[in-house]
């Protein structure tokens, strides 16, 4: 799992959160646009003993490029949002992602400490989580979030072989682990969902409508799980609609 942090603006939030990474088996850190100079002595010396996740931290420009090969991307937020989602709590997430994880690489994104993840951050989230509190205003900070999350991944591992099973007759079949399904890439469906926005553009939607449907559209497909055939019978539907537009045109118009 991947563990994404945007806008990062305190240096120490990185050291610390790799430090919690670590501690929990994971290794994998980017950061999206850091506000500031983050490979400070004061955060390599909270990265005490996880220099290595530290310093093979990633860095991009924006957080469509830092999930791009992710199956499924779970963003996290300390507030209520005006929008048609449902928020999942840590071992909630982490047994998504850990089922996720069967098929491709995943994400787990933290907003900057001042604002938490923007809108159109979390539009390319799948699930968003948050922590439940029992204050109305969470004080929990960065690195404090993703220790909780990461310890809700680890705790979401499979049961370890300790307790190993008893030989199996030797006529019994042997048992195969069922095959992950083959699921779609986020930069994928992104690339569908605005394919189909554009056609969906095209039709005669009020504005307002508009702009409701297509942010139904996406919450509804963003937590379907699509496979990659899937997201291509999305493009051909995205595609009709735009034959049809344009046969539909007079012919002055369709061919400005």
């Amino acid at each position: 799992m991947k563990v994404v942090l945007c806008g990062v603006r305190h240096p120490g939030n990185v050291g610390a959160a790799a430090r919690a990474m670590k501690t929990m088996g994971l290794s994998d850190l980017a950061l999206v646009a850091p506000e500031v100079r983050w490979q400070t002595d004061e955060a390599r010396w909270l990265a005490h003993e996880s220099e290595d996740v530290f310093d093979g931290a990633r860095v991009y420009d924006d957080l469509g490029a830092a999930v791009a090969d992710c199956v499924l991307v779970v963003g996290t937020t300390s507030r209520r949002r005006h929008r048609d989602v449902r928020f999942l709590d840590p071992e909630r997430a982490a047994a998504l992602l850990r089922d996720a994880a069967r098929s491709g690489p995943v994400a787990i994104v933290f907003g900057s400490e001042r604002m938490g993840l923007t809108n159109d951050e979390l539009a390319l989230c799948h699930h968003v989580a948050r922590v439940p509190s029992a204050v109305r205003q969470p004080s929990l900070n960065l690195a404090q979030t993703v220790m909780l999350f990461a310890y809700a991944w680890h705790r979401a591992a499979e049961p370890s072989d300790a307790a190993a099973p008893q030989a199996p007759s030797p006529d019994a079949p042997s048992p195969s682990a069922p095959r992950a399904p083959a699921l779609a890439r986020s930069a994928s469906v992104e690339a569908m969902l605005a394919h189909f926005e554009s056609a969906v553009g095209q039709l005669d939607f009020p504005e307002n409508v508009r702009k409701a449907f297509l942010l139904s559209f996406r919450n509804l497909l963003s937590r379907a799980f699509l496979r990659e055939r899937e997201v291509n019978l999305f493009h051909t539907l995205a595609a009709q609609i735009e034959r049809r537009v344009s046969q539909a045109k007079p012919p002055e118009q369709a061919c400005r």
